[in-house]
């Protein structure tokens, strides 16, 4: 939960996912949707302890065998 407890955030491969924690309603999708060589995904989600930032962590297949991650840092307001 985010923002007070007013959002949810959740992963789903290959994207995460904002809700309004009330309504359900999806409020923003973080990532690639349509990633066509499937190569980027994320991981982890988690609120910052200020409740207002997202961290997303995620990763790119760069080779067979090889994958580079990253993390990002969301403002939710």
């Amino acid at each position: 939960f985010g923002l007070g407890g007013k959002v949810l955030v959740s992963a789903h491969e290959p994207v995460a996912c904002i809700w309004d924690a009330e309504s359900g309603k999806l409020l923003r999708t973080l990532g690639t949707e349509a990633d066509e060589d499937g190569t980027d995904r994320v991981a982890r989600v988690g609120a910052l302890a200020d409740g207002r930032s997202l961290v997303v962590t995620g990763y790119r297949r760069v080779g067979r065998r090889a994958f580079v991650a990253r993390s990002f840092v969301w403002d939710l307001e």
